[in-house]
C-alpha cells in the first residue's frame, strides 16, 4: 500500500502517433507553448489552466483520493497537490513509481497534466509514462503511453473514451513511470491536474435528475404569485 492523501486534485498532448489504441507522445513543449506560460498569470499557470482553454475544462482532481507507491519522508504525494511548482513528489522504491487518483463517482475526463521540469531534476525527470484507467486498481487498461523528451513545464496528455468518444470515463486513474530521463531510478513529479469537461450545471441536473421542466407540472409554477 503507498502512502495516501484526500486531497485537491492533470494534461495537453502535443500529438502523436496512434497504434494499438495507445499514443506515443513527444511530450516537450513548444517555444511559443512555453511563451505563452510566461506571459500568463502565475496563478493559472500553477492550476494548469491553457488561457484558451480554461473556459472549455475544470479542474477535478480535488474529488480524489490520491495515493502513491512510495514517497522520499518528506518529499509525499501532498505536494502532488499544493500549486507550488517548487516542491516535488519523489518516489522511494522500485520502477514502476506509481501515483493513484480514486474518485468515489464514475468521472468524465478530458485531460491530465503533469509538471515536470528536466532543467532541474534530470535523471529524476519522467522518460515513458503509461495512463491507466479503470473501476479501480484491479482492473485498469493502459489507455496512454506517453513518451517525454526532457519537458519543462506542463505536459498535458488528452483523454479519450474506449469507443473514441470525447471523454474517458473512470473510477480510477493511475499515473506510471516505466522510466527517468539518463535511466534515473527515483522520479520527481511536481504537480498533478486531471481535467473534465466543463459543464451547464442546471442542464447537467435536468438530465441527471431526468426531470422536464416544460411540462405542465413545472409550468403551473412559473408565474409570481
Amino acid at each position: 500500500g503507498g502512502r495516501r492523501l484526500g486531497a485537491r486534485g492533470a494534461a495537453r498532448a502535443r500529438g502523436g502517433r496512434e497504434g494499438d489504441g495507445v499514443a506515443r507522445v513527444a511530450a516537450t513543449l513548444s517555444d511559443d507553448e512555453e511563451d505563452d506560460d510566461e506571459e500568463g498569470d502565475r496563478g493559472g499557470e500553477r492550476r494548469g489552466e491553457g488561457a484558451t482553454t480554461r473556459d472549455k475544462k475544470r479542474e477535478v482532481g480535488h474529488l480524489a483520493v490520491w495515493s502513491v507507491a512510495s514517497a522520499k519522508p518528506g518529499n509525499g504525494v501532498e505536494l502532488l497537490r499544493d500549486d507550488d511548482l517548487a516542491t516535488f513528489w519523489q518516489s522511494d522504491g522500485a520502477q514502476p513509481h506509481v501515483v493513484n487518483a480514486q474518485f468515489q463517482h464514475k468521472a468524465e475526463l478530458c485531460e491530465i497534466a503533469l509538471w515536470c521540469e528536466y532543467k532541474m531534476d534530470e535523471s529524476y525527470t519522467p522518460s515513458l509514462i503509461s495512463i491507466r484507467a479503470g473501476a479501480s486498481c484491479h482492473d485498469l487498461r493502459e489507455v496512454r503511453l506517453v513518451e517525454l523528451e526532457q519537458p519543462n513545464g506542463w505536459v498535458r496528455v488528452r483523454l479519450r473514451g474506449v469507443d473514441d468518444s470525447s471523454y474517458l470515463r473512470a473510477y480510477f486513474i493511475q499515473i506510471a513511470v516505466l522510466a527517468n530521463h539518463q535511466n534515473g531510478r527515483d522520479t520527481h513529479v511536481r504537480q498533478i491536474k486531471i481535467f473534465g469537461p466543463r459543464r451547464d450545471q442546471a442542464r447537467a441536473l435536468g438530465r441527471s435528475l431526468q426531470l422536464d421542466f416544460q411540462s405542465p407540472a413545472f409550468s403551473q409554477y412559473a408565474g409570481v404569485r
